[in-house]
């Protein structure tokens, strides 16, 4: 993980104000609880966190691995395999022995900021051009390359060697293997939450303050939200009819459960407008 902050004057001389800077720094902790330290020159300040890999029978620090550009997306582990990925200003995958933190393979791809996913022997990036890559996790070789639109969150398994990949405007289920598209749809807005599994369901929220259910075959969505917050019509134009709401409590009005039992309900959280 690790991270870092920043705050710089256009100009190079205002004084940068340290208390400040001390508390964007430790707004970050969670990605760095290890090592903390921050930098201050005329007309900037600098700051990081840095997350060390450690032993838990002993509490000693195994490894440390430098890359050329700051982790957005976190990491994945597969194995004994660390990957992760980099945004500017390099703007690669790597792929690092979880033993050693030895660099097995490295690939350029252009700055990925949205999380890495691994799907089968596929390691899938997004990156800020707005393309998608298939790289191969025992390699790093591009497999395939498509030109989708930014998006923000993993791609996530479908079915049948399937993916789902959501972009600012769209919502599509591609090929794992080649990276071809099998279905294409307009995105009921752009997708900022990761994917949650909910009643056969790829669950999450847009920043058109929607909660949506797709169903990851046939790429159709449903809206999910109060019910008492709908004052005209859930539909977004052009856009097909949605095929259920959420009642107050926030359980999907579809069909009910085997068994008449209560309804599974979904927990929904908003930011202030």
């Amino acid at each position: 993980m690790c991270g870092i902050v920043g705050i710089w004057d256009s100009q190079g001389q205002r004084a940068i104000d340290r208390d400040l800077l001390l508390r964007m720094n430790e707004s970050q902790h969670h990605r760095g609880p290890d090592e903390t330290g921050v930098h201050l020159a005329p007309g900037i300040g600098l700051g990081h966190k840095r997350l060390s890999i450690i032993d838990l029978a002993t509490g000693q620090q195994r490894w440390a691995s430098r890359l050329g550009g700051i982790i957005g997306g976190g990491v994945v582990v597969a194995g004994d395999t660390v990957f992760a990925a980099t945004s500017r200003p390099e703007g690669k995958v790597s792929a690092l022995d979880g033993k050693t933190g030895r660099h097995v393979w490295r690939t350029t791809t252009g700055p990925v900021n949205a999380p890495l996913s691994l799907i089968g022997n596929i390691l899938v990036a997004e990156n800020q051009k707005g393309e998608i890559l298939g790289l191969d996790a025992r390699t790093g070789d591009v497999r395939w390359r498509r030109r989708l639109g930014v998006s923000r969150i993993p791609a996530v398994p479908g079915d049948s060697g399937s993916l789902i990949v959501a972009s600012v405007d769209s919502l599509c289920r591609i090929n794992a293997s080649d990276g071809k598209v099998v279905r294409r749809a307009r995105s009921p807005g752009a997708v900022v939450s990761p994917w949650i599994r909910h009643g056969g369901l790829l669950v999450a929220g847009t920043t058109d303050s929607l909660v949506v259910g797709v169903d990851p075959d046939e790429i159709t969505w449903v809206v999910i939200r109060p019910a008492d917050t709908i004052t005209t019509t859930a539909t977004p134009p052009a856009m097909a009819r949605p095929r259920g709401v959420a009642t107050k409590r926030f359980s999907r009005s579809r069909t009910p459960p085997e068994g008449g039992g209560p309804s599974p309900q979904l927990l929904l959280a908003t930011t202030r407008a």
